[in-house]
Protein backbone atom coordinates (compact mmCIF):
# COMPACT_ATOMS: atom_id res chain seq x y z
CA UNK A 1 0.00 0.00 0.00
CA UNK A 2 1.42 3.55 -0.94
CA UNK A 3 2.05 6.30 1.68
CA UNK A 4 -1.06 8.05 0.01
CA UNK A 5 -3.36 5.38 0.33
CA UNK A 6 -2.33 4.49 4.03
CA UNK A 7 -3.22 8.56 4.47
CA UNK A 8 -5.97 8.64 2.90
CA UNK A 9 -7.27 5.31 4.66
CA UNK A 10 -6.47 6.75 7.77
CA UNK A 11 -8.47 9.89 6.76
CA UNK A 12 -11.16 7.51 6.24
CA UNK A 13 -11.55 5.76 9.17
CA UNK A 14 -11.10 8.72 11.72
CA UNK A 15 -13.90 10.26 9.59
CA UNK A 16 -16.52 7.47 9.90
CA UNK A 17 -15.81 6.94 13.56
CA UNK A 18 -19.07 6.56 15.53
CA UNK A 19 -18.71 9.67 17.50
CA UNK A 20 -21.23 8.86 20.78
CA UNK A 21 -20.27 5.07 20.98
CA UNK A 22 -23.79 3.75 20.51
CA UNK A 23 -26.32 3.86 17.09
CA UNK A 24 -29.01 6.08 16.94
CA UNK A 25 -31.82 6.25 15.17
CA UNK A 26 -31.73 8.10 12.00
CA UNK A 27 -34.38 10.07 10.39
CA UNK A 28 -36.10 7.46 8.03
CA UNK A 29 -36.69 7.32 4.29
CA UNK A 30 -40.15 9.05 3.37
CA UNK A 31 -39.84 10.47 6.53
CA UNK A 32 -40.32 14.53 6.35
CA UNK A 33 -36.89 15.83 6.65
CA UNK A 34 -36.08 17.84 10.19
CA UNK A 35 -36.34 21.37 9.68
CA UNK A 36 -32.84 23.32 10.28
CA UNK A 37 -32.65 26.69 11.20
CA UNK A 38 -28.78 27.78 11.50
CA UNK A 39 -26.58 30.94 10.95
CA UNK A 40 -24.67 31.74 7.56
CA UNK A 41 -21.51 33.15 6.90
CA UNK A 42 -22.88 36.74 7.10
CA UNK A 43 -24.30 35.58 10.22
CA UNK A 44 -27.90 35.37 8.82
CA UNK A 45 -30.68 33.22 9.64
CA UNK A 46 -30.79 30.47 6.53
CA UNK A 47 -33.23 27.92 6.75
CA UNK A 48 -34.12 24.55 5.08
CA UNK A 49 -37.63 24.86 4.82
CA UNK A 50 -37.00 27.79 2.60
CA UNK A 51 -35.29 25.75 0.22
CA UNK A 52 -39.48 23.56 -0.36
CA UNK A 53 -39.67 22.59 -4.04
CA UNK A 54 -36.50 22.47 -5.23
CA UNK A 55 -34.16 18.73 -4.67
CA UNK A 56 -31.81 19.64 -1.57
CA UNK A 57 -28.67 17.46 -0.70
CA UNK A 58 -28.29 18.20 3.17
CA UNK A 59 -24.53 17.70 3.62
CA UNK A 60 -22.82 17.58 6.71
CA UNK A 61 -18.84 18.16 7.01
CA UNK A 62 -16.17 20.42 8.66
CA UNK A 63 -13.00 21.81 7.44
CA UNK A 64 -11.02 19.04 9.45
CA UNK A 65 -12.44 16.27 7.56
CA UNK A 66 -10.63 14.41 4.95
CA UNK A 67 -12.98 13.24 3.52
CA UNK A 68 -15.30 15.69 3.57
CA UNK A 69 -12.98 17.75 1.73
CA UNK A 70 -12.24 15.01 -0.49
CA UNK A 71 -15.67 14.22 -1.64
CA UNK A 72 -16.29 18.42 -1.94
CA UNK A 73 -14.78 18.24 -5.48
CA UNK A 74 -17.16 15.97 -6.64
CA UNK A 75 -20.17 17.69 -4.80
CA UNK A 76 -19.26 20.76 -7.18
CA UNK A 77 -19.09 18.82 -9.73
CA UNK A 78 -22.76 17.59 -9.55
CA UNK A 79 -24.13 20.78 -8.26
CA UNK A 80 -23.08 22.47 -11.54
CA UNK A 81 -24.99 19.88 -13.32
CA UNK A 82 -28.30 20.05 -11.97
CA UNK A 83 -28.53 23.99 -10.19
CA UNK A 84 -30.53 25.18 -12.98
CA UNK A 85 -32.91 22.25 -12.91
CA UNK A 86 -33.46 22.84 -9.13
CA UNK A 87 -30.88 21.18 -7.40
CA UNK A 88 -29.70 22.70 -4.42
CA UNK A 89 -27.10 22.15 -1.36
CA UNK A 90 -27.61 23.03 2.48
CA UNK A 91 -24.42 22.75 4.03
CA UNK A 92 -23.89 22.56 7.64
CA UNK A 93 -20.51 22.81 8.92
CA UNK A 94 -19.48 20.78 12.47
CA UNK A 95 -16.71 23.24 12.56
CA UNK A 96 -15.39 25.10 16.12
CA UNK A 97 -13.87 28.19 14.54
CA UNK A 98 -15.00 30.63 11.73
CA UNK A 99 -11.55 30.96 10.23
CA UNK A 100 -10.99 27.54 9.34
CA UNK A 101 -14.79 26.93 8.11
CA UNK A 102 -14.71 30.41 5.92
CA UNK A 103 -11.10 29.45 4.53
CA UNK A 104 -12.53 25.31 3.33
CA UNK A 105 -15.42 27.08 1.82
CA UNK A 106 -12.82 29.46 -0.21
CA UNK A 107 -10.37 26.75 -1.02
CA UNK A 108 -12.74 24.03 -2.31
CA UNK A 109 -14.78 26.94 -4.29
CA UNK A 110 -17.97 25.28 -3.03
CA UNK A 111 -20.39 28.31 -5.32
CA UNK A 112 -23.77 27.10 -3.46
CA UNK A 113 -25.34 29.85 -0.95
CA UNK A 114 -26.46 27.95 1.85
CA UNK A 115 -23.53 27.22 4.33
CA UNK A 116 -24.56 27.01 8.08
CA UNK A 117 -22.88 26.82 10.90
CA UNK A 118 -23.16 27.25 15.33
CA UNK A 119 -19.79 26.07 16.00
CA UNK A 120 -21.13 23.80 18.69
CA UNK A 121 -19.26 21.06 16.78
CA UNK A 122 -21.62 17.52 17.62
CA UNK A 123 -23.75 19.41 19.70
CA UNK A 124 -24.81 21.40 17.10
CA UNK A 125 -28.72 21.46 17.26
CA UNK A 126 -29.31 20.42 14.06
CA UNK A 127 -26.47 17.51 14.08
CA UNK A 128 -28.55 16.13 17.19
CA UNK A 129 -31.93 16.55 14.99
CA UNK A 130 -30.17 14.39 12.46
CA UNK A 131 -28.41 11.61 14.71
CA UNK A 132 -25.11 12.99 12.97
CA UNK A 133 -22.38 10.46 14.37
CA UNK A 134 -19.87 10.33 11.45
CA UNK A 135 -18.81 12.57 8.62
CA UNK A 136 -19.80 13.53 5.73
CA UNK A 137 -23.29 12.52 6.60
CA UNK A 138 -25.97 13.51 3.69
CA UNK A 139 -29.48 13.63 3.45
CA UNK A 140 -31.25 13.44 0.05
CA UNK A 141 -34.51 15.49 0.45
CA UNK A 142 -37.42 15.87 -2.53
CA UNK A 143 -39.32 18.87 -3.78
CA UNK A 144 -41.95 17.93 -0.85
CA UNK A 145 -39.39 17.97 1.80
CA UNK A 146 -39.38 14.33 2.58
CA UNK A 147 -35.84 12.29 2.70
CA UNK A 148 -35.51 9.84 -0.31
CA UNK A 149 -32.06 9.03 0.30
CA UNK A 150 -29.02 9.37 2.69
CA UNK A 151 -25.26 8.97 2.94
CA UNK A 152 -25.59 9.15 -1.53
CA UNK A 153 -22.46 8.34 -2.32
CA UNK A 154 -21.27 10.40 -5.83
CA UNK A 155 -22.14 8.56 -8.37
CA UNK A 156 -25.55 7.51 -6.72
CA UNK A 157 -26.10 10.69 -6.31
CA UNK A 158 -26.14 11.80 -10.19
CA UNK A 159 -27.89 8.86 -11.26
CA UNK A 160 -30.89 10.10 -8.77
CA UNK A 161 -30.90 12.91 -9.81
CA UNK A 162 -30.77 12.76 -13.83
CA UNK A 163 -33.48 10.21 -13.21
CA UNK A 164 -35.44 12.44 -11.36
CA UNK A 165 -35.49 15.61 -13.54
CA UNK A 166 -35.51 13.50 -16.64
CA UNK A 167 -38.81 12.76 -16.18
CA UNK A 168 -41.36 14.90 -18.29
CA UNK A 169 -43.62 16.40 -15.49
CA UNK A 170 -47.01 18.41 -16.61
CA UNK A 171 -49.59 20.37 -14.00
CA UNK A 172 -52.02 21.45 -13.52
CA UNK A 173 -54.56 18.31 -13.52
CA UNK A 174 -57.25 20.35 -13.67
CA UNK A 175 -57.21 23.68 -15.96
CA UNK A 176 -58.94 26.05 -18.12
CA UNK A 177 -56.82 27.25 -20.51
CA UNK A 178 -53.45 25.42 -20.95
CA UNK A 179 -51.17 22.70 -19.30
CA UNK A 180 -47.33 23.40 -18.27
CA UNK A 181 -44.41 20.63 -19.08
CA UNK A 182 -41.46 20.83 -16.82
CA UNK A 183 -39.77 21.08 -20.45
CA UNK A 184 -40.66 20.83 -24.00
CA UNK A 185 -41.58 17.64 -25.14
CA UNK A 186 -43.39 15.92 -27.43
CA UNK A 187 -47.39 15.66 -26.44
CA UNK A 188 -50.42 13.97 -27.39
CA UNK A 189 -54.02 15.06 -26.29
CA UNK A 190 -56.34 12.17 -26.32
CA UNK A 191 -60.23 11.59 -25.20
CA UNK A 192 -60.63 9.19 -22.35
CA UNK A 193 -61.13 6.32 -25.02
CA UNK A 194 -57.79 6.94 -26.52
CA UNK A 195 -59.55 8.80 -29.46
CA UNK A 196 -57.09 10.95 -30.89
CA UNK A 197 -57.39 15.03 -31.20
CA UNK A 198 -53.98 17.14 -31.27
CA UNK A 199 -50.16 16.76 -30.95
CA UNK A 200 -47.11 18.66 -30.63
CA UNK A 201 -44.01 19.73 -29.14
CA UNK A 202 -43.97 22.43 -26.69
CA UNK A 203 -43.70 23.03 -22.85
CA UNK A 204 -47.46 24.12 -22.90
CA UNK A 205 -50.50 22.75 -24.55
CA UNK A 206 -53.28 25.11 -25.02
CA UNK A 207 -56.52 23.49 -24.00
CA UNK A 208 -58.79 26.39 -24.03
CA UNK A 209 -60.74 25.18 -27.18
CA UNK A 210 -61.71 21.74 -25.57
CA UNK A 211 -65.10 21.12 -23.89
CA UNK A 212 -64.91 20.50 -20.32
CA UNK A 213 -64.17 17.26 -19.93
CA UNK A 214 -61.82 14.41 -18.89
CA UNK A 215 -58.87 13.55 -21.19
CA UNK A 216 -55.54 11.72 -21.33
CA UNK A 217 -52.32 13.29 -22.00
CA UNK A 218 -49.44 11.51 -23.86
CA UNK A 219 -45.81 12.09 -22.76
CA UNK A 220 -42.78 10.48 -21.96
CA UNK A 221 -43.81 6.91 -23.35
CA UNK A 222 -46.68 6.73 -20.39
CA UNK A 223 -50.42 8.35 -20.39
CA UNK A 224 -51.68 11.05 -17.21
CA UNK A 225 -55.60 12.17 -17.45
CA UNK A 226 -56.09 15.55 -16.79
CA UNK A 227 -59.62 17.41 -16.19
CA UNK A 228 -60.66 20.48 -18.85
CA UNK A 229 -62.44 22.81 -16.27
CA UNK A 230 -64.24 26.20 -17.31
CA UNK A 231 -63.31 29.85 -15.15
CA UNK A 232 -66.13 32.27 -15.16
CA UNK A 233 -63.61 34.91 -16.37
CA UNK A 234 -61.29 35.07 -19.58
CA UNK A 235 -58.93 36.63 -18.17
CA UNK A 236 -57.78 37.61 -14.31
CA UNK A 237 -55.85 40.81 -14.22
CA UNK A 238 -53.34 41.10 -11.40
CA UNK A 239 -50.09 43.16 -10.53
CA UNK A 240 -47.08 42.68 -8.49
CA UNK A 241 -46.09 45.41 -6.03
CA UNK A 242 -42.91 44.81 -3.28
CA UNK A 243 -43.57 40.93 -3.76
CA UNK A 244 -47.47 41.02 -2.85
CA UNK A 245 -49.54 39.82 -6.03
CA UNK A 246 -52.87 41.85 -5.94
CA UNK A 247 -55.94 40.13 -7.53
CA UNK A 248 -58.66 42.55 -9.05
CA UNK A 249 -61.04 40.41 -7.42
CA UNK A 250 -61.52 37.58 -4.88
CA UNK A 251 -60.12 34.67 -6.02
CA UNK A 252 -58.61 30.95 -5.54
CA UNK A 253 -55.36 29.94 -6.21
CA UNK A 254 -52.50 27.68 -6.09
CA UNK A 255 -49.01 28.44 -6.78
CA UNK A 256 -46.73 26.15 -8.82
CA UNK A 257 -43.03 25.12 -9.28
CA UNK A 258 -41.58 24.89 -13.00
CA UNK A 259 -41.86 21.24 -12.56
CA UNK A 260 -45.19 21.45 -10.79
CA UNK A 261 -44.34 21.24 -7.19
CA UNK A 262 -47.81 23.25 -5.54
CA UNK A 263 -46.23 25.15 -3.09
CA UNK A 264 -49.74 26.26 -1.58
CA UNK A 265 -52.77 27.61 -2.43
CA UNK A 266 -55.48 29.72 -1.00
CA UNK A 267 -59.37 30.68 -1.59
CA UNK A 268 -60.72 33.49 -2.01
CA UNK A 269 -58.01 35.95 -1.35
CA UNK A 270 -57.33 39.42 -3.10
CA UNK A 271 -53.81 39.82 -2.33
CA UNK A 272 -50.74 37.10 -2.25
CA UNK A 273 -48.19 37.86 0.48
CA UNK A 274 -46.23 34.85 0.42
CA UNK A 275 -44.72 35.90 -2.58
CA UNK A 276 -42.24 37.58 -0.79
CA UNK A 277 -40.28 34.22 -0.53
CA UNK A 278 -40.62 32.78 -4.04
CA UNK A 279 -37.62 34.08 -6.11
CA UNK A 280 -37.69 32.65 -9.77
CA UNK A 281 -40.12 30.81 -12.30
CA UNK A 282 -43.55 30.26 -10.91
CA UNK A 283 -46.96 29.41 -12.06
CA UNK A 284 -49.87 31.09 -10.86
CA UNK A 285 -53.23 29.23 -11.44
CA UNK A 286 -56.16 31.36 -10.35
CA UNK A 287 -59.72 30.50 -10.84
CA UNK A 288 -58.69 27.79 -13.27
CA UNK A 289 -56.65 30.02 -15.31
CA UNK A 290 -52.71 29.19 -15.99
CA UNK A 291 -50.26 32.61 -15.83
CA UNK A 292 -46.51 32.28 -15.73
CA UNK A 293 -44.78 34.21 -12.77
CA UNK A 294 -41.48 35.34 -12.25
CA UNK A 295 -40.04 37.21 -9.58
Amino acid sequence: MSKLSKVILIMTIIGSLNINGFTQTLPQLGEQAPDILITNIDGINIQLSSLRGKVVLIDFWASWCGPCRMANEETVEVYHEFKEKGFEIFSISLDRKKEPWIRAIKDDALPWPYHGCDFKEWNSESCLKYKVEALPTTYLIDEYGQIVSTDVDYFDLKKILKKHFNKIVFFPRESANKLILSSESKYEVQKEDGTFIFKGISNQIDISTLPEGDYMLKIDGREEHFKKISSNVSEIKYSIENHIAKFEKPSNIKVFTKRGIMMFEKENIQELSKVEYLNGDYYLWINGLVYHLGI
